[in-house]
């Protein structure tokens, strides 16, 4: 951080460009920037404005849509059903599409990633038509 100040201070020229960059100090290093395996509160932290989710939370704690367009829960509360918003592409212009969602989902209940026993005993199924996504006990 102090090399950022330095150059900043000695290069003005440089410090144009930073209006193009998130630059954000931290009380340590992340472990990874893939939310599928990173446990620890660094990783969070940087993988959070990076990657969006299905659903988020609001300023209230409120559960809205993000990914998903909208979603139903079933009546016994161990099925939910996810549509996807439409015109929603990844950062090379291919579609996300319900199969990215169970490719993340999948690979989270991995068994090489330590949040996998819970997910793994949470939920044993998943089915994804189009662009509907759901997974269920």
């Amino acid at each position: 951080m102090i090399h950022a100040l330095v150059l900043a201070l000695v290069a003005p020229g440089t410090a144009l460009a930073a209006g193009k960059d998130f630059v954000i100090g931290l009380w340590g290093d992340a472990t990874a920037f893939n939310p599928v395996v990173a446990t620890d509160s660094i990783s969070y932290i940087t993988e959070w404005p990076i990657f969006d989710s299905l659903l988020e939370l609001d300023q209230s704690l409120n559960v809205r849509p993000l990914l998903a367009e909208s979603w139903e829960t079933s009546r016994d509360g161990l099925t939910y059903t996810f549509k996807l918003k439409k015109g929603v592409t990844w950062h090379d212009g291919k579609p996300f599409t319900a199969r990215d969602v169970a490719f993340t989902y999948y690979a989270g209940r991995s068994r090489c990633t330590s949040r996998s026993r819970v997910t793994r005993a949470s939920c044993r199924s998943r089915h994804s038509p189009g662009s509907i996504t759901r997974c269920g006990a």
